[in-house]
């Protein structure tokens, strides 16, 4: 009797297994379709294409996650020496890549070079981003700029949106900080509008 009860136990059991496995699959061929559609076929969407699927995706989320925050206005903290150097903020017609190299644990260096900006200008004497009435009257003939903690960096994009990104903190593991990290907050003017204030 008690090896009749275990047979069963056991044939519940593959059912159960299988079941389970057909789910599984179901789910991850969905999840892949969502995540295709989202991106519109991006390259992240074609590197998912693997037998490991479901790895594959959450890596990719992961690192999204990260490395990424569609907010229009926010502040986050970011290894600045990770993920190629980049940061991105906004979504759609109003995203913004940062692209930061190592200047001190005061200063930090940002450029124009990832191909969704297409200009990048300090605002000398703001210390806030509201006090920008008008973003293009600033001086936009550099390819990289040196910020400092507290200073406000005014960056267009190729639709012609403006985003005020300002440094609140940076850390440099070569001088004295345990890790390389910058603090920043930031506000995306919507409809290509040039006043912050």
């Amino acid at each position: 009797m008690f090896h009749t009860t275990l047979y069963r136990l056991e044939r519940s059991q593959k059912r159960v297994l299988a079941i389970l496995g057909i789910l599984f699959l179901i789910l991850s061929i969905g999840w892949f379709f969502f995540r295709a559609i989202r991106s519109k076929f991006s390259y992240g969407a074609h590197r998912s294409i693997c037998w490991r699927h479901c790895d594959a995706s959450s890596v990719n989320l992961a690192v999204e996650a990260h490395y990424t925050d569609r907010r229009l206005k926010g502040r986050a903290s970011v290894d600045y020496m990770s993920n190629d150097h980049k940061f991105v903020i906004g979504r759609e017609e109003l995203c913004f890549t940062l692209k930061f190299s190592k200047a001190s644990d005061q200063n930090i260096y940002l450029y124009s070079d990832p191909p969704d900006i297409d200009a990048i200008a300090l605002a000398h004497g703001s210390g806030r981003p509201n006090e920008i009435r008008d973003a293009t009257a600033l001086d936009y003939s550099n390819r990289a700029i040196s910020a400092a903690e507290s200073n406000v960096v005014i960056m267009r994009n190729q639709h012609g949106n403006y985003a005020a990104v300002t440094i609140c903190d940076v850390k440099d593991l070569t001088r004295g900080d345990d890790r390389d990290e910058v603090t920043i907050s930031w506000m995306i003017n919507p409809e290509q509008g040039t006043d912050f204030s």
